[in-house]
Parts: C-alpha cells; structure tokens; sequence
C-alpha cells in the first residue's frame, strides 16, 4: 500500500468518526437552530433545470469581461462584494462559508445586505445568525460534516457537508436549488503557486501561510470538487469549470462563450 493511499484511508476513519460527533451535537443543537434551517425550504429547487454561474475571486477575471454575464442567475463569493464586479454582476445569490471572511468586511457586508440594491440573497455562515437575522434576504447554513464520497449531505435544511472553501460551497447551494446547469469562473485554484494573495482585486499582499499548509488544504479541496463532481454525474448535473488555464483538474473545462446562450 503506497504512502498517499494510506493516507486517504487513514483520514476517511478519522472523518468518519468526525461526522458521526458533529451529527450528535447537531441532534442537541437541533431546536436551536430550527427557525434559521426551516427557512431554507423557501430555496429548494427553486430553480429546476436552470443555468447558473459561481463566480470566484481569482486572477482570470481581471481578463474577463463580466458584464456579459449581467443577464445571468450569478453567485458571487466572499470580498467580491466590496469590488466594482459585485455593481457590474448584481448577483442573485452572494455566499460566504468562512467567518474569519465575514468579520473582516462585516461592516460593508451588513451595508450590502440591509441596502439590497440587487435583491441579492446571502447565504452565510451559521454564526452570522444573531448578527443578521433581522434581514429577510439572509439564509444560514448548518454544516458540519465532512466530505468524504460522493454521497454528499446536500439538504441545507439539515446538518449538511462543510467545505475547505467558498466555491464548493456555492456548488452545494447551487445543487440544492435544482440548477441542472453550473458554470464556474474564477476558479483558477492556483494560489499555492504564489507567495502572494493573488485575488482579481487588491493589493498583492505576502500569503501567511506556509507552502505545506497550502498543499494540505488544497488536496483536501481537490477531493471535496471532485465529490462533487461526482454528485453531479450520478444526478445528471452538468458542472464545468470555464476559468482559463485553471490548475483545477478533477472538473471538466470549457469555454464560456459556448455557455452564454
């Protein structure tokens, strides 16, 4: 058995036993975050059998013209919502998993959210709840599990799958409301490569983190995409990645231009 499987195997036990702790504190938490999960029936499948576009936050789309996605059902992740992309996008949906993320831009966020100038519905962390709760156009996601196969907790009602970052989770999402169609941009997925932060927007700050900690939280990426991945083909999804020269590989690539129309 050669080191990488061993590996896998190894962490696919202790994943296991994760889940089964996070499903039991779930079960004591469950009265206590009922009002905020039953709330997200209003999004399933709300949209069956539609197109839909996620939008990361990477390089590729400082060469991209967004303004020809400004009739499309959009989902903006993370800062994007402090950049001028978020004004030319005026995305449907704006997602952010992480709360290190929230509490960096809270301010804005709350500003975004209580204007609504687009009508953008935000899905958030649950820990955003008490914080954000007054506004009708906030949904909170529980999500605690583990991704480990493709049989994915998808029902964000309940005790769903938790991701290493912002896109897979808008995959989730994107799944739950029935899109049959989900185009990525801004995935480039190459951060590990640079020793700065190298999103489409700001300054070119040096990373904090270590090489060895990038690759750990990239493989473990890697899989949840690719779990997801395979979600999509058993339940007849399509999901392509449209970023040019991503180095995400277990995603089939296309061109955006043949997924306008």
């Amino acid at each position: 058995m050669d080191l990488i499987h061993f590996n896998k195997r190894v962490n696919n036990f202790m994943y296991k036993l994760l889940n089964l702790g996070s499903d039991i504190i779930y079960m004591f938490g469950y009265v206590k975050s009922i009002s905020y999960r039953l709330k997200n029936n209003e999004l399933k499948n709300s949209f069956n059998g539609s197109t839909c576009y996620i939008i990361g936050n990477g390089p590729s789309l400082k060469e991209m013209d967004l303004s020809l996605l400004s009739d499309k059902i959009v989902f903006t992740v993370n800062k994007m919502v402090n950049t001028t992309a978020f004004d030319i996008l005026r995305p449907q949906y704006h997602c952010i998993c992480d709360r290190l993320v929230i509490n960096d831009i809270f301010d804005e966020l709350e500003e975004k959210i209580s204007q609504n100038d687009y009508g953008t519905k935000f899905l958030l962390h649950r820990s955003m709840y008490e914080k954000f709760k007054k506004y009708n156009n906030t949904y909170f996601i529980y999500g605690t599990k583990i991704c480990i196969s493709e049989k994915l907790d998808i029902d964000i009602t309940k005790n769903c799958n938790v991701f290493m970052n912002v896109v897979p989770f808008a995959i989730r999402n994107a799944i739950y409301m029935g899109f049959t169609k989900i185009i990525l941009l801004g995935c480039d997925f190459s951060f590990f490569a640079n020793r700065t932060n190298t999103h489409f927007y700001g300054q070119n700050e040096i990373r904090k983190e270590t090489l060895y900690q990038d690759l750990s939280g990239s493989a473990i990426a890697l899989l949840e995409y690719k779990h997801l991945y395979q979600y999509c083909v058993k339940h007849n999804i399509e999901l392509v990645n449209c970023t040019p020269k991503t180095f995400l590989d277990v995603i089939p690539q296309g061109d955006i231009y043949d997924y306008l129309n």
